[in-house]
């Protein structure tokens, strides 16, 4: 699927979110990755980089766009990584994972 094309119907599906402007920028630059292009998925520290924002914050955010659907969590504790919530684009072994992508 062609990432405009994929970032496109990502948005409109999610059209009812009320996301930050820090989240949005956030969801875009995966968005804006592609499938492969954000390797190890997003995690705190990545996102406190991408959006200038403290630990607390970040980690808060994440779990927030994950309770929306946006994200899906894979792992736990200091391993965890969270991918945008769109088939195949998240690990490599997702598919084999019986921790399926949810429904947003």
């Amino acid at each position: 699927m062609d990432a405009a094309l994929a970032k496109a119907i990502f948005w409109v599906s999610h059209e009812d979110k009320v996301l930050t402007p820090r989240q949005r920028k956030v969801v875009n630059l995966l968005l804006d990755a592609g499938p492969n292009g954000f390797e190890g998925g997003m995690n705190t520290r990545k996102y406190e980089s991408v959006g200038s924002t403290s630990r607390a914050t970040a980690s808060r955010e994440l779990i927030e766009l994950e309770d929306m659907g946006l994200l899906c969590k894979v792992g736990g504790g200091r391993s965890t990584r969270y991918y945008l919530n769109i088939p195949g684009w998240g690990p490599a072994d997702q598919a084999s994972s019986d921790t399926p992508f949810h429904d947003g």
